[in-house]
C-alpha cells in the first residue's frame, strides 16, 4: 500500500518538467516599462495623484518586476509630468514601498535572482503609507496614445462653462457662520501671537459643531468641523476644547468635531488636496492653525497662495469652507496705518487668495478689536470687540462685545463729500463697477477702497455681483441719510 508521503514524490514515469524561459535582460525589462509607463496617467494635485504615482511603482516593481534603482529610475522620468513634481524623498519612499508588496508576491527564486535589496532594510519602513492593489490604475490603450499625449485626450485640465450655465440663476449664499464663513469660499483670520487667535479658532469649531451662536452673536449651521492644528500639540489642542465647551456647557455628545494635531504633512505637499478631498466626506469646515506653522515654502514669494488656491478648488467643488488663522506683521510705532493688503505675513498674493478676511487688532488689557478688510460676499461685518474670559466651571468662553471706545472716527467734511458723489452717481448709474466711480469722482484706488467699504457697513450701498468685480448699487434715501452720522473705520 502506498503510503501518503508517496503522492508527494516525483513518479519515474512523469515527463519531464519543461524549462524556465530565460529571463530577459534588465535593460530590456526597464525599456518596456518606460514604454509602458508613457502611457499612464500623470500625478495631478487634486486628481488622485497619489494613486496615479503609486500605479507607476507598483507596475513597475511587481509586474516588470524591476529593483529598487530601477523602479526610481522610472519614477523620476514620469516624475517630469507630474503637476507639482515630488520630491526625491517622496519618490524614493514610493518606489521602496511598492518592491517590497512586489518581494513578498514573487517565488523565492525571483527574490533570489533579481531582488537585490535586503530583506532587512524593508523592516525599516514605516506602515504610515501602506497601499493597496485598489489604488493601482491600469495604463490606457495603446490607441489612445497613439499621435497626442494621452493624458491631454483623456482628461479635460480646464472646465469651461457655456452661456447656459454662467447666466443659469445664482444659488443663494449658504452660512455656516452667519456673516462670515460661506460655503465654498475661504476666510482668513488675522492676528499677533500670542492675542487670542487660536482661542477664537477653537471657539468657532465647537461653535460650528454644536451649532451654537459663534462668539454670542453670529449664527452658525451647525456642520462637521475639523481643527488641522499646526501649532499647539494635541493635549493643549484638547485642554482648548474642552475649556470653550465647558464654557457653553455643551457636551462632547453633541458635537461633530474633528481634530488632527501637528498634521504628517504640510498644506504645500501635493498630497494635501487629496486628503482634504478624502475628508469633505466626512467634514464641512475646516480650520487650519496657522498658515505659517502649517506651509514650508517661503511665504514672501507670490507662489505662497498656491496652496490656499488649490485647497480652495475642492472645497468649492465640495461645498465646504476653509478657515485659517494667519499672523499678522509686527509694524514699529511711527506706522499709524498699512494697507490691509500688506497686514498679514508675507506676500500680498496670501491677502488676494481668500475670499473674506477679518483682522484682529491687540492691545495690553483690550479686548480684541476685529475689522472685516475683505469680503467678497459684498457684505461686510461692524467692527465688535473680543473678550476672552475664564468661566466659574473651570472654563473659557469667547464672546463679541461693542467696539472699544475710540475706534471709530467721525468723517471729515471732504470724506462726506466724495461718499455723497459716489451715492449721486449710483442714483443714475446703477450697477456701476469700481472703476466707474473712480473715473466719475477723481478718486484714487485707496481713497475708493475706503469710501465704499465705508458705504457698504453702513448700508447705504452694496455690490450685488456676488462674486467677481464688484457692481455697485444704491440701497435708498434711508440709508443715505446715514452717512453724516456714520463712521469711518479706523
Amino acid at each position: 500500500m502506498t503510503s501518503w508521503t508517496s503522492a508527494l514524490e516525483p513518479q519515474s514515469d512523469a515527463p519531464p518538467a519543461a524549462p524556465k524561459p530565460p529571463r530577459k535582460g534588465s535593460n530590456s525589462r526597464i525599456d518596456r516599462a518606460r514604454r509602458y509607463v508613457a502611457k499612464m496617467n500623470a500625478a495631478i494635485s487634486g486628481q488622485n495623484g497619489h494613486g496615479a504615482t503609486w500605479a507607476v511603482a507598483r507596475k513597475c516593481a511587481a509586474d516588470f518586476e524591476l529593483n529598487l534603482d530601477e523602479t526610481l529610475a522610472v519614477l523620476r522620468e514620469f516624475n517630469v509630468r507630474c503637476q507639482p513634481p515630488w520630491s526625491e524623498r517622496e519618490l524614493h519612499h514610493k518606489a521602496e514601498e511598492a518592491c517590497k508588496k512586489a518581494r513578498v508576491a514573487n517565488p523565492v527564486e525571483d527574490r533570489e535572482q533579481h531582488w537585490a535589496m535586503p530583506s532587512s532594510h524593508y523592516t525599516e519602513l514605516s506602515s504610515e503609507h501602506e497601499h493597496t492593489d485598489a489604488d493601482a490604475l491600469d495604463a490606457p490603450p495603446a490607441h489612445e496614445a497613439v499621435g497626442m499625449d494621452a493624458q491631454a485626450k483623456r482628461l479635460p485640465l480646464l472646465k469651461i462653462l457655456g452661456p447656459a450655465e454662467i447666466f443659469a440663476e445664482l444659488a443663494p449664499l449658504e452660512y455656516l457662520v452667519d456673516q462670515l464663513v460661506v460655503r465654498g469660499t475661504a476666510l482668513q483670520i488675522l492676528a499677533y501671537g500670542s492675542s487670542g487667535k487660536s482661542w477664537l479658532g477653537f471657539h468657532m469649531a465647537v461653535a460650528s459643531a454644536a451649532g451654537t451662536a459663534f462668539l454670542g452673536r453670529f449664527e452658525t449651521k451647525k456642520c462637521r468641523a475639523l481643527y488641522l492644528d499646526f501649532e499647539n500639540g494635541s493635549r493643549e489642542a484638547r485642554r482648548r476644547i474642552q475649556a470653550n465647551a465647558k464654557a457653553r456647557g455643551i457636551a462632547s455628545t453633541d458635537l461633530q468635531l474633528g481634530l488632527c494635531s501637528m498634521p504628517s504633512m504640510y498644506l504645500d505637499d501635493p498630497r494635501f488636496t487629496d486628503e482634504i478631498r478624502r475628508l469633505a466626506s466626512d467634514y464641512d469646515l475646516f480650520i487650519v492653525d496657522t498658515l505659517r506653522a502649517a506651509t514650508r515654502g517661503e511665504e514672501n514669494a507670490s507662489e505662497a497662495r498656491r496652496p490656499i488656491d488649490a485647497i480652495k478648488a475642492v472645497i468649492e467643488e465640495t461645498r465646504g469652507a476653509l478657515v485659517v488663522l494667519s499672523h499678522t506683521k509686527k509694524v514699529s510705532q511711527s506706522v499709524t496705518k498699512i494697507d490691509p493688503r500688506e497686514a498679514g505675513r508675507g506676500s500680498s498674493a496670501i491677502f488676494d487668495a481668500f475670499d473674506a478676511v477679518l483682522h484682529l487688532a491687540y492691545e495690553e488689557g483690550q479686548p480684541l478689536l476685529a475689522t472685516q478688510t475683505k469680503g467678497r460676499s459684498g457684505r461686510f461685518v461692524d467692527p465688535f470687540g473680543i473678550a476672552i474670559t475664564d468661566t466659574e466651571n473651570g472654563g473659557v468662553d469667547v464672546l463679541a462685545v461693542d467696539a472699544p471706545d475710540g475706534t471709530k472716527k467721525e468723517p471729515t467734511a471732504a470724506f462726506s463729500r466724495k461718499c455723497d458723489a459716489v451715492v449721486e452717481f449710483l442714483k443714475s448709474r446703477p450697477g456701476a463697477t469700481t472703476r466707474a466711480l473712480r473715473d466719475a469722482t477723481k478718486c484714487n484706488a485707496t481713497s475708493m477702497a475706503t469710501v465704499t467699504e465705508f458705504l457698504v457697513l453702513n448700508g447705504i450701498i452694496e455690490d450685488r455681483s456676488r462674486q467677481g468685480s464688484p457692481v455697485w448699487h444704491y440701497r435708498g434715501s434711508a440709508g443715505h441719510e446715514r452717512v453724516t452720522g456714520g463712521s469711518v473705520p479706523g
